[in-house]
């Protein structure tokens, strides 16, 4: 897991945030299994773990009308993961839209940012009566650094067994 870190920070001092993003929505994948080895289903514990580890402790809750109060769930975080790492995309899907509650009148999309994670609705006909689009603008940088402080603080320096984390993945390049 050091090493997965140590490649997301390279990766954002880099200014690769694709790279880093992607890298860093497999942490959870991995605390999760660490965490709930027993729990069936790998999106079941991501979301548990993602939940009880972050979730919970991210401020300020935000509001939207339709959402309820709505800050950057283990439900939103885990869409986003399936999302870019498995169709290169962040437009929610229509079945991404169904487990986040959202009408399929409204569009649901991720904007990767440099500033603060935020969101925000628009009625691009300017049509109140409809339902709005739905933007989950996150800032990569706070994201990752965010997630690989729990994971490294939380896990890997408090873990009791740590050669856990030295078996997951393994590095051999030939030099």
């Amino acid at each position: 897991m050091k090493h997965l870190i140590t490649e997301i920070k390279s990766n954002l001092e880099n200014k690769n945030y694709i790279s880093a993003l992607a890298l860093t929505l497999t942490l959870p994948d991995i605390c999760a299994k660490i965490t709930y080895p027993n729990l069936k289903g790998s999106g079941r514990r991501y979301r548990c773990w993602y939940n009880e580890f972050i979730y919970k402790y991210d401020k300020p809750k935000v509001g939207l009308d339709n959402l309820g109060s709505l800050s950057i769930s283990g439900e939103i975080v885990y869409a986003l993961r399936n999302l870019l790492l498995h169709e290169g995309s962040l437009d929610a899907t229509e079945a991404v839209r169904k487990q986040l509650g959202i009408k399929n009148s409204q569009n649901l999309k991720f904007v990767l940012t440099d500033s603060i994670t935020r969101y925000s609705k628009a009625w691009f006909d300017g049509d109140k009566s409809k339902d709005p689009d739905i933007s989950i603008r996150i800032s990569v940088v706070d994201f990752c650094n965010n997630i690989c402080a729990v994971a490294e603080n939380v896990y890997y320096e408090n873990y009791q067994d740590q050669d856990i984390y030295n078996e997951i993945v393994l590095f051999e390049f030939n030099n």
